[in-house]
């Protein structure tokens, strides 16, 4: 029985998994401490769990009563006796049965047989008995005559009979031996008994009877080796493989061998008669029915005719062939005259359980079909693929560079020479093109990136030397072809990367397995005997990982060398010989660590073996880097690492635990305001919506491009609803298990520090055992700040952006999906619409742009996606990365890079002549024919979009016309914002001085803002690009037309401004600012930092601070304090902080105009604010830079908040300011309209005088409001103007201590 949940589930893990994931695997099956159960295994039903009671309705009540038992109600006394009388008539009445059942197979015999117990517990010990005994009888017989032939088969083996020395390896099989008197003979003889049983007609076989009296469950094996189906007892299968990678590595091959010989006969008596294999091919060439007769000629040789005993003979003789294999290379490798211990395979001294081996028992062929079984749950609950390694190839494989490939050339011709072939199994057929997909597909995982990455390069290198002629003409580009092929051919080949992909499963499927079974048993010599297997597979799958990853990377890398040596070719230096030694050079490098690696680990297994699976875990998680136990212990060191681990990081290459979890914390906090997700949601939407503008503009002379254009975004409803699904999914996800969705979070808070927590684990759990309790308490705090950042809720913001994220890879993938189903159906619109059969290829184009995880694959769909969500990966990226790893105490000033570069990027685009992305002047500027066919291709590669299937050309088409209308947008936001400039209905960032700036805040001025018809002012932050272009134009616009003078100093503040506006704080750099202030001593601006990133340290910070701003939406008095500036991000301390009231209108500041504007204001990024009074806009326009602080009465009194407060209310409800104000309006306003008006030439003193008139009446209505009853007369205010003045008499007279006293109070 298959539990389709659970094999489904184990499908897609082991779909997924590639070469890294599968050598991880099977170093993480090897730590011999019990692990967490995994999803999975929480998903498979236990083969304890509860079955449901079959219910009793509409049985008769005479069944009813004979189940009864004497606990229960109904029970008798003559139920009692017939119950004694049962039990001690069971076992003789069994064998009489068998006697019946004997004198019945006499043709024309029908003897009855007794009726059957009432007792159905009793009933099966009956049956057991009419088994059991007839077994003992014919087993001691059996083991006889297998002892007399195995007598007879030695002699005729040393002439050379094949059947015969089959015969006798399995006599002299150890394990055979030892079981030979008990479970050999004795299930044989059961065999024989079965044949003679009625219970044989009755059941499938004696099974039955024995599931029944040991209580066995239903779906589990019996003795955890014989399936309920007999018939599915395969040598082929997958799930029959994975007990033989357990029983034949530690030497109990002879088990699976006998339960697949005994499944073989009883098919043969079963009704039908003819004997089944679990897998059945179909050649459809020449080629595979020549591969097929030869492999079918091989199998039909028979040892025996008896099924059980040929079965067994041939195990026997695969595992003495592959003992007499790997003994020869012990003994050239071990053999010393001086030395008399000995050599294992070699010497016949050792015992069965020392004498664990795999053999090969499937070929290529097989392996496709078994792992396409495996891939699809295709009879098959956990199954493996077949062995194709011997382990004296595997040896062979690891002695040097060439072993492995050696080995693999073979596999991959035995892979080819098999031909086309479907295959059966059981009813089910497969075809070849489904193996063929499912082998490539393993293929491409294998490999990763390195088919790609080299082929791509092959087809856009050009060679140009520095006066621009061309080194490498078209001849020479098939010379650089044919080095790239010969090195890495092995790489690269299709079919050897098959033969990789097999290899690499099947061995790493017996690592696992041994591993298990070594766990199983107590043995300590089958223990041992397991691990050096083990550790032979993993020295093969290490170099084999190691070498691909050098690979994966070595394309471009050896492009580059060719590239650098063009001319050293010219002057006769052979660049195939500099290339061939460097590759060699590499390989023999892999060899050597990992040959030394795997040393220390042999060592370790013996002296410190519970040790060993985390040292072979940190291994494979480090690549290699943690080759022993010293550099364990130190990779565990600074994985725990705290306070120096935040600072300055000399080991980055490891990073903390504890720190990734603190910083995972820190992330959700500041994320976690609702309107977070929101902003960056919405400005995803606009961008969205600005691609189908951006090709229509760019576009307009291609009626193609815009046909294309119009078909791809016209089905919005189609579109929005994909999106809106795929958007659901991860969100679920994502509060599930964040590690699901990790490609759409940005790298700037990814923390991917799952498996080394498992690493942490597997060290804490040994070193628990030893007595040290240190790692595991140190792995609580680690789980538990992994725990929390991984909460649903601390983590919504976060999980809800990725949300968004997942939406707009989702509208684009239906986007690019719509535009390929129209090239194929139009013919590039050449051929009329068939909408059925776009719809048809849209949907199969969609579908295959995500792999079975729902993770996007589609190179071209996840370029534009990341364009979007601004995660794009930049040189820059990496290189910043890098130094924050080194550099940690600078992460706390940047803590967004990628995010903040990309975002300055792609602003760039959108300008007329973009700088930090110069093919897009190119793409945009250009015509079609003035690209080379090398400069075309590279275009469309880097971007995902090289397809190579006719209809590149239109796919350009489509990118010119989006470039080109993003540069037009981008040109008509710069003519509409001087318009709108000039005409005094746009505002940009602000006025370069701070205290102009100050001023503004406090006159209801609101930067980035744009005047609607209504009069009102509307935020136009969060639209992506166009935000950026039009408030860097505002910006100019203003710093142009401001009211200062034009001398060097303003002129410069103009242009830092600028560039710190738009350049500065639009990029990683944005954050340097408070490092600077703090490093040069500033108090305010250390207290603003501390309390803005202080409150992020402590769970939703950035909620709290939202929530503040909705209940207290308008300014506060406060000093810059770091308690004050807490308590203005938080909801209930803001609302202790006193209100500040306008002093210019007497209206309180910042206050919104009614709960709807507070609400939007608080979650939308299209923020709307009401206008200013004609007193604020004027203040505004002539760049008024004073305001009243009132921090002190100027004689040495400071004021609290509250005093401040007052003050502001006193100061706007007497309106002295603001009527002295008024008069300077009247008089001025016309005189103001011709300064600003006047290009050059401006009369400076008379603004000058301007501000010095409205500062000395400012000044004067402070002073009144200090002298306001309301005021003066405060009980606070009164002592401390009291204590100033006894101060300032104690100070000239000198009296030390009555100032000290002074002071104090």
């Amino acid at each position: 029985m298959q539990n389709d949940e659970y094999t489904g589930a184990q499908r897609e893990e082991e779909k997924e998994m590639n070469a890294a994931d599968m050598l991880r695997q099977a170093a993480q099956e090897f730590i011999q401490v019990p692990a967490e159960p995994t999803e999975q295994e929480q998903k498979q039903p236990s083969a304890q769990a509860e079955q449901p009671e079959p219910s009793t309705e509409g049985t008769p009540q005479s069944e009813q009563k004979d189940q009864s038992m004497p606990w229960q109600e109904g029970y008798d006394a003559g139920d009692f006796l017939r119950t004694g009388a049962e039990t001690v008539l069971a076992p003789p009445t069994g064998m009489i049965d068998f006697g019946v059942d004997l004198v019945n197979k006499i043709p024309g015999v029908e003897i009855p047989k007794l009726p059957e117990f009432n007792d159905r517990g009793l009933q099966a010990l009956r049956e057991m008995s009419g088994i059991i005994g007839p077994t003992i009888l014919a087993s001691r017989g059996i083991g006889k005559l297998g002892m007399a032939g195995h007598a007879r088969t030695g002699a005729a083996a040393l002439k050379g009979n094949k059947a015969a020395k089959a015969l006798h390896a399995l006599g002299e099989d150890k394990a055979f031996k030892y079981f030979a008197g008990t479970l050999g003979t004795g299930a044989a003889g059961g065999v024989l008994v079965d044949q003679i049983s009625s219970q044989q007609g009755k059941d499938p076989n004696a099974q039955a009877t024995l599931r029944q009296l040991l209580n066995t469950p239903k779906g589990e094996r019996l003795f955890g080796i014989f399936p309920e189906e007999w018939a599915t007892l395969d040598s082929d299968t997958p799930d029959m493989i994975r007990r033989k990678n357990m029983n034949e590595g530690l030497g109990m091959g002879i088990v699976s061998d006998l339960a697949i010989g005994t499944a073989k006969f009883l098919r043969l008596i079963m009704p039908g008669g003819e004997l089944r294999e679990g897998i059945s091919y179909v050649p459809k060439d020449e080629l595979a029915k020549d591969y097929d007769a030869r492999v079918k000629a091989e199998a039909e040789q028979k040892v025996s005719d008896n099924v059980i005993e040929d079965t067994m003979a041939k195990g026997a003789q695969r595992r003495s062939d592959a003992m007499d294999e790997i003994g020869k290379i012990n003994y050239a490798e071990q053999f010393d005259p001086e030395v008399t211990k000995p050599i294992k395979f070699f010497h016949d001294v050792f015992g069965w359980n020392e004498m664990g081996i795999r053999p090969v028992d499937s070929d290529m062929r097989d392996l496709m079909v078994q792992q396409y079984m495996i891939e699809n749950n295709i009879g098959t609950s956990y199954g493996r693929i077949g062995s194709v390694w011997t382990d004296h190839s595997l040896k062979f494989a690891t002695k040097g560079a060439e072993g492995a490939y050696t080995v693999l050339r073979g596999l991959a011709e035995q892979l080819k020479s098999s031909g086309k072939f479907d295959a059966g199994v059981g009813n089910q057929k497969i075809t070849h093109k489904q193996l063929l997909e499912s082998a490539e597909n393993l293929a491409n995982q294998l490999q990763g990136e390195s088919f790609r990455t080299v082929q791509g390069v092959l087809e856009s290198l050009k060679f140009t030397d520095q006066s621009g002629q061309r080194v490498l003409n078209d001849e020479g580009y098939q010379v650089v072809n044919r080095v790239i092929k010969k090195y890495m051919d092995d790489f690269l080949n299709m079919d050897l990367a098959k033969a990789q992909a097999y290899s690499d499963i099947s061995i790493s499927g017996q690592v696992s397995d041994l591993a298990e079974g070594a766990r199983m048993v107590e043995d300590s010599a089958a223990i041992e005997r397991a691990q050096e297997q083990i550790l032979d597979r993993l020295e093969y799958l290490m170099i084999q990982k190691a070498q691909r990853s050098y690979v994966s990377g070595r394309g471009l890398a050896m492009l580059k060398t060719i590239r650098d040596n063009a001319k050293a070719k010219m002057r006769g230096v052979s660049v195939e010989t500099i290339v061939a030694d460097e590759t060699k050079d590499a390989f023999d490098k892999i060899l050597d660590e990992t040959k030394g690696a795997i040393k220390s680990m042999r060592a370790v297994s013996k002296e410190r073996p519970q040790w060993l699976g985390p040292l072979m875990l940190a291994f494979e998680l480090t690549d290699g880097k943690v080759n022993s136990m010293a550099a364990l212990n130190n990779w565990m060191k600074e994985s725990s690492g705290t306070i120096g681990k935040a600072f300055i990081d000399r080991q980055p290459e490891i990073p903390s635990l504890v720190m990734q979890g603190v910083w995972a914390n820190i992330y959700n906090s500041i994320l976690s305001a609702i309107g977070t997700p929101i902003k960056a949601g919405l400005s995803n939407l606009v961008l969205l919506a600005e691609r189908p503008i951006a090709t229509a503009v760019g576009g307009i002379s291609d009626v193609k491009t815009l046909r294309r254009g119009w078909y791809q975004y016209q089905a919005l409803g189609e579109t929005l609803s994909l999106g809106t699904q795929y958007m659901v999914q991860v969100f679920k996800r994502a509060s599930k298990d964040p590690n699901k969705v990790d490609w759409l979070l940005k790298s700037d808070f990814q923390r991917r520090n799952q498996e080394n927590i498992e690493l942490y684990r597997a060290y804490a759990d040994v070193a628990e055992q030893e007595g040290n309790l240190g790692p595991s308490i140190m792995l609580g705090h680690i789980e538990t700040l992994n725990d929390l950042g991984n909460h649903p809720l601390l983590r919504f913001g976060m999980n809800a952006m990725s949300a968004f994220d997942g939406f707009t890879s989702s509208v684009i993938a239906n986007v690019e999906a719509r535009g390929r189903a129209w090239d194929v159906v139009t013919k590039n619109g050449a051929e009329p619409l068939d909408e059925v059969k776009l719809q048809e290829i849209r949907k199969k184009v969609y579908d295959e742009m995500w792999d079975e995880n729902g993770v996007l694959t589609d190179e071209a769909v996840s370029y534009a996606a990341k364009e979007i969500a601004m995660n794009q990966d930049q040189p820059m990226v990496d290189s910043l990365g890098k130094m924050l790893q080194a550099y940690p105490f600078l992460k706390p000033f940047m803590m967004f890079p990628k995010t903040s570069i990309n975002v300055m990027r792609f602003a760039d685009t959108h300008s007329p002549v973009t700088i930090f992305a110069r093919d897009y002047n190119d793409i945009a500027l250009k015509k079609r024919s003035s690209f080379s066919k090398a400069d075309f291709e590279r275009i469309l590669n880097d971007r995902g979009l090289l397809k190579r299937d006719g209809f590149d050309e239109q796919r350009f088409a489509t990118l010119q016309a989006e470039i080109r209308g993003r540069k037009a947008i981008g040109s008509l936001a710069i003519m509409g914002t001087i318009n709108l400039f000039l005409n005094g209905r746009i505002r940009g960032s602000g006025h370069f001085d701070k205290e102009t700036n100050t001023l503004r805040r406090e006159a209801n001025y609101k930067p980035l803002t744009i005047q609607g018809l209504d009069g009102d002012w509307y935020s136009y932050e969060n639209l992506g690009a166009i935000t950026d272009v039009i408030s860097l134009t505002a910006d100019i616009m203003e710093q142009v037309h401001t009211l200062s003078p034009f001398d060097m100093q303003n002129n410069l503040a103009r242009l830092g401004f600028i560039i710190s506006a738009h350049f500065t704080n639009k990029s990683f750099m944005s954050g340097l600012e408070p490092l600077f202030d703090i490093t040069s001593g500033n108090g305010s601006s250390i207290n603003r930092w501390v309390s803005s990133f202080g409150s992020s340290a402590f769970p939703l910070s950035g909620m709290r601070n939202e929530m503040a701003r909705l209940i207290h939406h308008d300014l506060r008095v406060l000093e810059n304090d770091v308690f004050d500036q807490l308590a203005n991000r938080n909801p209930i301390a803001k609302g202790t902080l006193p209100k500040q009231t306008s002093w210019i209108t007497g209206e309180t500041v910042g206050a919104p105009r009614n709960i709807w504007e507070q609400f939007w204001n608080t979650y939308f990024p299209w923020k709307s604010y009401g206008g200013q009074t004609e007193l604020e806009k004027f203040l505004v326009d002539i760049e008024f830079d004073v305001r009243p602080s009132l921090r002190t009465d100027g004689k040495g009194v400071e004021y609290t908040n509250e005093e401040r407060a007052l003050l502001f209310d006193i100061m706007g409800e007497q309106k002295f300011f603001h009527n002295e104000l008024k008069k300077i309006y009247r008089t001025n306003k016309d005189w103001l309209k011709s300064y600003k008006e006047a290009p050059t030439n401006r009369d400076h003193k008379q603004w000058r005088n301007l501000h010095n008139r409205i500062n000395m009446a400012l000044s004067r209505a402070i002073r009144a409001a200090e002298g306001s009853k309301d005021f003066i007369y405060r009980d606070d205010v009164r002592r401390k103007r009291g204590v100033n003045r006894q101060l300032q008499y104690e100070n000239r007279r000198g009296n030390v201590e009555r100032l000290i006293e002074l002071k104090n109070k």
